[in-house]
């Protein structure tokens, strides 16, 4: 969990396929967590990342496959099935 402006960003790392009720519950939970504003989901393919951003229904998830977070650092996509953002984007939205 970062905290930044008074603003929580909770961060997961997923490096293998749960199933998609687990990850209904899991999404569910933190859209009843009124500390949390946003959820990152790092993972480990991009490939992951898509069959994971299928089972939210909402803009808190956020998705980025860990190589392209480490090739384009700050700059990289986050993409929900709404928007997208850069990372740089997400945290001066914070301010």
């Amino acid at each position: 969990m970062i905290y930044h402006r008074e603003r929580y960003l909770a961060i997961e790392y997923e490096s293998s396929q749960k199933s998609k009720d687990r990850y209904r519950s899991i999404f569910l939970d933190y859209a009843f967590d009124k500390n949390v504003d946003r959820v990152l989901y790092i993972v480990s393919t991009p490939e992951l990342a898509d069959k994971i951003s299928k089972a939210t229904l909402d803009e808190q998830h956020y998705f980025v496959s860990y190589e392209d977070l480490l090739r384009d650092g700050i700059h990289v996509q986050l993409k929900s099935n709404y928007r997208s953002y850069t990372l740089r984007q997400m945290i001066e939205a914070s301010s």
